[in-house]
């Protein structure tokens, strides 16, 4: 088991480091409420998978290695207003890599969410804008490996960088299909600990929630991988701990719907498919 870092532990998202930004619109409580009011929970889409929490410390501990592990990579948003988009693609490609292995594991441009979803560098967005992209596609990133396997990619950081023509023939071989919410400890613990990842927004930020982990005083804590590059928290990672999580919302996809490898070389790496229910 990987134990979390107690300087870590409930990181504070309302405190912004120097040279980082935010970027979260938060609609208006009636806004909010009525699109939560719209959309399914995690409960009711997937009742046979609510865990108790007298197993949520067995299952946590048997798999919190292997799913932090799926997150490949901690990415760094800078200067601009882009968490939404950031954390909207880590959650993707985290989703995809458990879904079809670590061979298939493709780095995902945050950037091309945020090129639809911000007005501006320093506009910020919904996390609904975010979930909507998503579905809509993701963009591999820039890089001389994707430029070779795939027509269309795009920058990690660069806003002013417009999206490629027909980038969405790229962009639907990484998408999700459904989110549902997940509010409070209960309903968020059990969508964690069975391998699903969500997104959270609060106080001006947004990250993704990806696995449950149990502290060393037996506390249970969301685990999110931030955009402030591994300078930040525990080498990137942040802990919600159960006081955060009993009064917080996540939007958590539960299903994706194209398979990212299609036309990704076979690498000689060993398969790791850990699939989703």
């Amino acid at each position: 088991m990987i134990t979390t870092n107690t300087a870590g532990y409930n990181a504070d998202l309302t405190i912004i480091p120097p040279g980082q930004a935010a970027g979260l619109l938060e609609p208006g409580p009636a806004a909010l409420e009525q699109l939560l009011r719209s959309t399914e929970t995690f409960a009711d889409a997937r009742p046979g998978l609510m865990v108790p929490r007298s197993e949520l410390k067995d299952r946590s501990q048997a798999l919190v290695a292997q799913y932090r592990d799926d997150v490949t990579k901690i990415y760094s948003q800078g200067q601009i207003s882009s968490c939404v988009g950031f954390a909207s693609a880590q959650m993707l490609e985290t989703t995809l890599r458990r879904r079809y292995g670590k061979r298939h594991w493709v780095s995902l441009s945050g950037m091309s969410v945020y090129k639809r979803i911000g007005r501006s560098a320093s506009s910020g967005a919904m996390v609904a804008d975010g979930m909507d992209a998503v579905i809509e596609g993701v963009l591999p990133t820039d890089t001389p490996e994707n430029r070779a396997r795939y027509a269309h990619t795009h920058p990690l950081r660069d806003f002013n960088q417009r999206l490629p023509t027909d980038w969405l023939a790229t962009g639907r071989l990484f998408r999700g299909q459904r989110f549902v919410v997940a509010r409070g400890f209960d309903m968020i613990s059990s969508a964690l600990v069975n391998g699903y990842c969500g997104i959270v927004g609060r106080d001006g930020h947004c990250v993704p929630y990806v696995y449950l982990d149990v502290t060393q005083r037996d506390e249970f804590v969301a685990t999110y991988a931030n955009s402030w590059d591994v300078n930040w928290g525990d080498n990137g990672f942040g802990y919600d701990g159960e006081r955060i999580l009993r009064d917080i919302t996540c939007w958590i996809l539960l299903d994706v719907v194209t398979r990212p490898d299609l036309d990704i070389p076979d690498l000689g790496l060993p398969t790791a498919n850990l699939g989703i229910n």
